[in-house]
């Protein structure tokens, strides 16, 4: 324990030490999303595939040296997780990952992330009432910096994201099926025998990301100043 406190003691002094600059950034991407839910996949009657997605929004980071920042977003994401993209959910998702920098330009991002929940058609009926409200979510990514000039740059990076709750509302988890699967009785699978599954959304996408150094914080020459933030 007391090698854990010194650890986090040395890091946050030599944050103290360092310059913190914070940028501003705007991205889009494209994201095929899976449905993972064990009736889906084990179905012979579905041809399991992704669905076209997407999502658009801003970002803010804050850079604590050259290798280390916190980056938090706010997307306007749509997802199709079943492959005809007969169904079509809505969210505004808002993550805040830890950014590790490299020197070659190259990023690795890592954090949680929250889904609020803004509506869902399937094949063009609303089902909205058929979804949970807010999800929880686990987000990593690897990218690299592709290009720029003073101050401002594009990264194009990898994304991975999925659901650690069931996305289905608590009314619709029931033998009766769903918005994302209804089971079909066949001479092999008779209904009496379906058993609810719980459904998570899966997606792998490309994101391109535009960002732009807006300003840092600054210390006085000696202790009676106050921290100040400048713009670049």
């Amino acid at each position: 324990m007391k090698k854990i406190t010194l650890i986090l003691f040395v890091l946050f002094a030599s944050t103290l030490k360092s310059q913190i600059w914070i940028d501003l950034g705007i991205k889009g991407g494209y994201l095929p999303t899976l449905a993972l839910n064990n009736n889906l996949i084990n179905d012979k009657t579905n041809k399991l595939g992704m669905g076209t997605s997407y999502l658009y929004g801003a970002k803010i980071g804050v850079n604590f040296n050259q290798e280390y920042s916190v980056c938090s977003e706010v997307l306007f994401t749509t997802l199709s997780p079943i492959n005809k993209n007969s169904l079509s959910l809505n969210y505004i998702q808002i993550p805040i990952l830890f950014r590790y920098n490299q020197d070659n330009g190259s990023y690795s991002e890592i954090g949680p992330q929250i889904s609020l929940f803004r509506g869902a058609k399937s094949d063009g009926t609303d089902v909205q009432d058929q979804f949970t409200s807010t999800n929880y979510d686990i987000v990593a990514g690897l990218g690299q910096y592709i290009g720029g000039g003073n101050g401002f740059g594009f990264n194009l990076g990898v994304r991975v994201a999925c659901n650690l709750n069931d996305i289905i509302g608590s009314e619709f988890r029931t033998e009766e099926g769903n918005a994302v699967f209804t089971p079909v009785e066949t001479d092999a699978t008779p209904l009496s025998d379906f058993k609810y599954n719980a459904t998570r959304n899966l997606y792998v996408g490309i994101v391109l990301e535009f960002n732009f150094n807006l300003g840092y914080f600054q210390k006085g020459p000696n202790c009676h100043n106050k921290t100040r933030f400048k713009l670049f």
